[in-house]
């Protein structure tokens, strides 16, 4: 059994790095590929090809397709192409990450400044040591194609706000600006996890529950008030869709009494009396409403064209639901 499981177990290397001359397209990648297949004898042995989600790949895959013998692939290659997750989920960030790009810049090119000679690194060590703030270890700046390193990079210099205020006020003849305290607000990332929140309760098989759930989990005890803030700025942003799109909030009754027109005593009475009716506002009327079943072929976006019950929500959802169809991704991204 031991000889068994020794045979078995999961390895993995690199075979060969390939030099590819240009043009990159789906026939030079392809041949590449196939050469490369038949140098170690690997054309009759292939499960899977993970790849970036580009179209040059998906023309380059068709092309495999037609090229290897179906008989040895799984399921006659359906499970050839593969997508590249990671890649898939760094595109989510970074779209994620645009939405507060204007503070990230600010405190990369911060950063960039006093890290970019070594007599400034020594003044930027100066003022660590004068407010008690230890220097990090290893200083490096993002690479903005690659989402984790931008998250170090915030990570690693966020305790130093009060550094760089403090080296603006000590150099104010030098030629640098300090991200705002707002700047460094958004920079916490809070607000990005916040869009993918709301974006989540806009999917209408979700709504709160999806919320509630992975901020139970990655929060724990302080989960409540996040997801109570959240619910807050959902309300806020409601309310400020509303007063730009003028859409009043109407019973169906109201409606009713102002098609009619003209209205005698008797009928204005009764209006009034509906006045006094309290009328639950459409976003509540969201939220407390069924939650839709699981279906495969739901589609978010098409579900908030068709829908015509809310329509105040129908504005936020068609500039923020986009990132609903990332709710697979959301508890990963929060």
């Amino acid at each position: 059994m031991e000889e068994q499981s020794e045979e078995m177990k999961k390895m993995k290397a690199a075979v060969q790095f390939c030099y590819v001359p240009y043009p990159y397209n789906k026939g030079v990648l392809s041949k590449i590929l196939l050469d490369c297949f038949s140098q170690f004898t690997l054309e009759n042995k292939i499960s899977s090809i993970v790849v970036d989600d580009a179209t040059t790949n998906d023309a380059m895959m068709n092309v495999l397709m037609d090229k290897l013998e179906t008989s040895y692939l799984i399921l006659g290659g359906d499970f050839l192409h593969m997508r590249c997750s990671v890649h898939i989920l760094n595109l989510i960030v970074r779209d994620g990450l645009d939405v507060i790009d204007f503070a990230i810049c600010k405190v990369r090119d911060c950063v960039a400044f006093w890290m970019s000679t070594p007599k400034r690194i020594e003044t930027f060590e100066q003022a660590c040591r004068l407010l008690n703030v230890t220097k990090p270890k290893r200083v490096s700046l993002d690479c903005k194609t690659r989402w984790n390193t931008t998250y170090d990079l915030l990570a690693t210099f966020l305790p130093f706000k009060e550094v760089f205020n403090k080296l603006k006020c000590l150099y104010r003849r030098l030629n640098f600006d300090v991200p705002s305290d707002h700047d460094w607000q958004m920079a916490t990332l809070d607000h990005i996890n916040e869009l993918l929140a709301i974006a989540g309760i806009l999917d209408p098989r979700n709504k709160m529950n999806c919320v509630v759930h992975y901020f139970k989990k990655s929060y724990g005890d302080d989960a409540n008030a996040k997801v109570e803030r959240v619910r807050n700025n959902l309300y806020n942003l409601f309310d400020e869709y509303k007063s730009k799109c003028n859409v009043n909030e109407r019973s169906p009754m109201e409606a009713q009494f102002e098609d009619l027109g003209d209205e005698d005593d008797f009928a204005r009475t009764k209006r009034q009396k509906i006045d006094y009716v309290p009328i639950k506002r459409e976003i509540d009327q969201y939220l407390e409403s069924q939650n839709l079943l699981e279906d495969k072929e739901f589609s978010i976006l098409a579900w908030w064209k068709r829908d015509q019950r809310y329509p105040t929500l129908r504005k936020v959802a068609k500039r923020h639901s986009c990132n609903s169809c990332l709710i697979g991704y959301f508890g990963k991204c929060i």
